[in-house]
């Protein structure tokens, strides 16, 4: 499973290890490789001062082997990938979870970004202009937001 970059939609009802790799690959920078579940886990317990999880923990629940954590290990890898912990397993969560993870993505492309800090600075009726352009170049069907 490949989402960074790929413009994947957001979508619910997605399983456990489907969310966990989907917000691995959505919060590794652009250009990168996702970090090793190894990594992961000692990011996750050197924050947390404890072992929470081990790499091989993650890993399975990762690909679906194990799909029961402990409630400090959802914590921690909510906190380890900055989503709520209802994020796994909140089906309402989920779909405004994963289209905040959807823009975070595209936020990451450096012009992107850049369009948005100065969109920022513009008037409404500025904004309502820039956007009609936007609508002439991708079309009136292009409008996932």
């Amino acid at each position: 499973m490949s989402y960074a970059g790929q413009g994947r939609e957001p979508t619910t009802c997605r399983s456990l290890a489907e969310k966990i790799e989907y917000v691995r690959q959505v919060t590794t920078p652009q250009g990168e490789k996702p970090p090793s579940d190894e990594a992961i886990a000692e990011a996750i317990n050197a924050k947390a001062g404890w072992q929470v999880i081990a790499g091989n923990t993650l890993y399975r629940l990762r690909t679906g082997r194990n799909d029961n954590p402990t409630k400090a290990v959802l914590g921690a890898l909510a906190s380890h990938f900055g989503v709520s912990v209802a994020y796994f397993f909140d089906e309402t969560a989920d779909e405004r979870i994963e289209e905040q993870l959807a823009l975070l993505q595209a936020l990451k492309a450096g012009g992107v970004r850049n369009l948005a800090v100065r969109a920022g600075k513009m008037s409404p009726q500025s904004l309502a202009a820039l956007n009609t352009l936007i609508d002439g170049i991708l079309g009136p069907d292009d409008q996932s937001i």
